[in-house]
């Protein structure tokens, strides 16, 4: 027995001694660029992975996979190099792309990395050296602009040279910025009229990205004199992509813009940030009035304009600052009631009241040779449609608590509703605008996250905030007409 102990001590000895030492993996870090890759129309695209280990033989073969799920990889047909080169994308989408590394026998999955193409025209805008954009009060001089990737080839442009700066109160401080442009000289951009001044709009407090552009459509369906135009694009600042704007025209006095005698009318926003170089706060509600065509202003225009204010207020509120009595008629010579029913219908459709309230962004016209008030162009709508609005609200901001006093106003109101409101199709134009910047808005969050909202509601992605503002407006639609009907 004790022979047979030993024989079989003595065998697992020499097994463990003829055993060879384990295998180890050898120490190899895959990497591949972590930031989304964007890509404009007609544009191919490369992605580089990086193997720490020149000393090994290294092979890669590149998959693709979907929602960065590499359970669902498949092998990219001859893409077996350290870098994947991607011919250019024909349909939008955001693509997902990983490579597969084997080091002396042993396999490494890299990051998954993700590229996106939307489909819209790229604005790629270079400052001097690459500075930073800072300021929103002093311009950028020698930045270039310019557009490629537009399925209008005729919108493509090469470097325009021009003037930067940061734009908006509110927006200005979020982490993605808007800013002003200013060419250096006048250009048509997307088929829009020619001018020197342009903006682009961040969103950023709106993450169904399409609140203005709704609040453009309901102007342009009620027949506003000017209605600002724009369109959706992706920007490129120093070479890095910034996420999804819109290019659209700046609020000046034009021909094609806000058609008033630049040296002698008045571009006026009611606005309590209150800052800029002439104002005043009117006599009877202390309304903040600043100039924005100031070029030829000076103290005697100024103080004509504060006077056509008082006579308008005194009208309109006959016994002192509230509306407790129907306005004196006079007024009627004094506003043009249309385009304040209708400035009224845009900004209560999209329950922008907070705006009106505080008052911001809220712009009028005051032309000297018949001595009238009008109302527009509608602006910034970033805080509109933020809950569901059983009751109509904006007819107690601004100037509306006396007008919806006045028999005259209230029965046009009426008209100008029942002539305008059956053109007016929510789910059609919301649906337009999401098959058109849905990747866009995707990749944007892919950069910025879900973006602040002035709700404080978060909500399941973009689709989800879109299907809100479709059903707020729509909810608004009812609400106004039992409004109107019950005038």
């Amino acid at each position: 027995m004790k022979k047979l102990l030993f024989f079989i001590l003595l065998f697992v000895l020499v097994l463990a001694s003829c055993k060879e030492d384990p295998v180890v993996p050898p120490s190899v870090t895959v990497s591949v660029s972590d930031e989304l890759v964007f890509v404009s129309r007609g544009e191919s695209a490369s992605i580089k992975c990086s193997v720490d280990s020149s000393d090994l033989d290294v092979t890669y073969q590149w998959y693709c996979c979907s929602d960065e799920d590499t359970s669902t990889g498949v092998p990219v047909s001859g893409a077996i190099d350290s870098v994947l080169v991607l011919s250019p994308f024909t349909e939008a989408g955001i693509y997902y792309y990983y490579c597969k590394v084997e080091v002396s026998g042993f396999f490494f999955d890299s990051d998954v990395v993700s590229v996106s193409y939307t489909g819209l025209p790229t604005v790629y805008i270079n400052t001097p050296h690459h500075a930073s954009i800072r300021s929103k009060d002093e311009w950028m001089e020698g930045a270039t602009i310019r557009i490629s990737g537009a399925s209008d080839e005729s919108w493509n442009f090469s470097d325009v040279t021009m003037s930067v700066k940061g734009r908006g109160n509110t927006t200005w401080i979020q982490p993605k910025k808007p800013y002003a442009i200013k060419l250096d000289k006048k250009k048509s951009i997307m088929g829009m009229p020619k001018s020197k001044r342009w903006v682009l709009i961040a969103n950023y407090l709106d993450n169904s990205f399409m609140k203005n552009s709704m609040a453009f459509y309901l102007s342009r369906q009620f027949g506003m004199d000017y209605t600002v135009r724009g369109e959706f694009v992706d920007l490129v600042l120093n070479g890095k992509y910034m996420g999804l704007y819109w290019l659209g025209e700046a609020i000046k006095v034009d021909s094609n813009r806000v058609d008033i005698d630049e040296d002698n009318d008045y571009l006026i926003e009611l606005d309590n940030y209150y800052d800029e170089t002439w104002k005043f706060k009117s006599s009877v509600r202390r309304l903040p009035y600043m100039i924005k065509n100031d070029d030829s202003m000076d103290v005697f225009r100024l103080s004509a304009l504060e006077d056509a204010v008082a006579e308008l207020e005194n009208l309109l509120y006959p016994e002192g600052e509230k509306a407790e009595a129907e306005p004196d008629s006079g007024y009627l010579s004094k506003v043009d009631i249309d385009s304040f029913i209708k400035f009224w219908f845009v900004n209560e459709l999209m329950g922008n009241d907070n705006e009106l309230g505080h008052p911001k962004s809220c712009f009028l016209t005051y032309t000297v040779s018949d001595g009238v008030f009008r109302a527009g162009p509608v602006w910034d709508f970033d805080w509109s449609t933020l809950h569901i609005q059983d009751n109509c609200r904006c007819q107690d901001t601004l100037y509306y608590d006396a007008l919806f006093r006045s028999p005259v106003f209230k029965a046009r109101v009426k008209e100008l509703w029942d002539s305008y409101s059956g053109f007016i199709n929510v789910d059609n134009e919301i649906e337009k605008f999401r098959a058109q910047i849905k990747v866009a808005a995707q990749s944007d969050f892919k950069l910025w996250g879900i973006h602040r909202d002035p709700s404080f509601i978060v909500r399941d992605g973009f689709d989800a905030y879109v299907d809100f503002v479709k059903l707020s407006l729509n909810a608004k639609m009812e609400v106004v007409d039992d409004f109107v009907e019950q005038l």
